[in-house]
């Protein structure tokens, strides 16, 4: 397969004003070895060139700055036209039959994670996160490691190999640091910014004492987007510990070194906070000040107002002032887009508050407007049922 690749496949290359996924270009072959040396697996999405999804992919979801940051960072991307000859055997190889087909290929060409279907950006890069973890390469260096190998070089890719994994690395980032080593050279610093994964640590403390060498050598986004998640991490602990010093000190770090994101990520983590602590006054707080931000599109407006709506439904569901402000944010929801989806959402926040004869009217709306699209309508119908039982 390899050689019919190598001379048949070229790929496409696409490179979206410096923002987006930008696509590989050369042989099979070449992405193999590639993808081998960087320590990287391969995105491929097999597209036809007739397929509605695909193109909304391609104009929607590639492009986006978010997504080509961590595709960029952590792939070798690559798209491929299946109904074109040269592709017939990588379509048979990795049965790529759908159109799109996500697929995550490692370097030795065996199949890590697939999913057939277009997705949005959310799902798009959730997606690719999952992959990342499908993949454990720490027995590749574990035993050196242990037999005494502290080299730069491999623990540089131990660390990555255990970060990729989901698995903890500050200690043996801790355990180098102590040794003294010389942090003018390309890859102790680059040591430290691999095992930036918690603001609350000594390395993260090292690491943004060497930012501006380290920006040298991996550029400004990287160092950001290193140190933006370092202090989410931080708040996923502080809301794990139910810890306000460690929440702040997630806060505190991000104002410190990347003042511009600081606004948008105290509000999204006092949120976050403020939710898994049951904090109703300081999560109403934090819901208003996100969904008014003047930097949201109507889209992103939508989805927020979504999100925070299901979590009043998981979490404070007993609670009259946080169930006023989901229903507030269902109605503006049907406002702006009188689907069945917004109507079903009203009803339901409706018929938890007690409101059952106005949850009764929005859910004879919500069945309606799937009829209409001939949608599935059972879960309408199930709380339709609970709201006659309460009439």
């Amino acid at each position: 397969m390899h050689r019919i690749l190598t001379l048949l496949f070229l790929v496409l290359t696409i490179n979206l004003w410096g923002q987006g996924i930008e696509f590989f270009q050369g042989t099979w072959d070449e992405a193999l070895t590639k993808a081998k040396e960087e320590g990287k697996i391969i995105f491929v999405d097999a597209y036809a060139s007739w397929c509605g999804p695909c193109k909304r992919m391609s104009a929607n979801v590639f492009p986006q700055e978010k997504v080509g940051d961590f595709y960029n960072k952590h792939f070798i991307n690559i798209k491929y036209d299946m109904e074109k000859p040269e592709s017939t055997e990588f379509r048979k190889y990795h049965q790529a039959n759908a159109y799109p087909t996500l697929l995550f290929i490692d370097f030795d060409n065996s199949l890590v994670h697939k999913k057939v279907g277009a997705l949005d950006v959310a799902g798009f890069l959730r997606l690719g996160e999952t992959a990342l973890k499908m993949v454990d390469r720490t027995d590749q260096y574990a035993p050196i490691y242990e037999s005494g190998d502290r080299s730069p070089e491999l623990v540089l890719n131990y660390i990555k190999a255990l970060n990729q994994a989901g698995k903890p690395s500050l200690k043996i980032a801790n355990d180098y640091v102590n040794t003294k080593p010389d942090f003018s050279k390309e890859q102790n610093l680059l040591i430290l910014y691999e095992a930036t994964v918690q603001a609350d640590s000594r390395i993260f403390n090292m690491m943004t004492k060497y930012k501006p060498q380290i920006t040298n050598i991996v550029g400004a986004p990287a160092v950001n987007e290193k140190i933006k998640e370092a202090c989410k991490a931080t708040v996923q602990t502080a809301v794990e510990f139910k810890s306000e010093d460690l929440l702040n000190e997630a806060q505190e770090k991000c104002k410190k070194f990347i003042p511009i994101e600081f606004s948008w990520f105290e509000k999204e983590s006092n949120r976050l906070f403020a939710l898994k602590t049951k904090n109703s006054k300081q999560y109403i707080k934090s819901a208003k000040s996100m969904v008014d931000d003047k930097s949201l599109d109507e889209m992103e407006r939508q989805k927020l107002m979504k999100d925070i709506v299901v979590e009043v439904l998981d979490v404070f569901d007993k609670d009259v002032k946080v169930l006023k402000l989901a229903e507030d944010y269902s109605k503006d929801l049907v406002k702006m887009d009188d689907i069945y989806a917004h109507r079903y959402m009203l009803a339901e926040v409706q018929y938890v508050s007690g409101k059952y004869l106005d949850a009764k009217s929005n859910a004879m709306a919500a069945l309606a407007k799937a009829n209409a699209k001939k949608v599935n309508p059972r879960k309408i119908q199930i709380l339709l049922k609970k709201i006659e039982e309460h009439s």
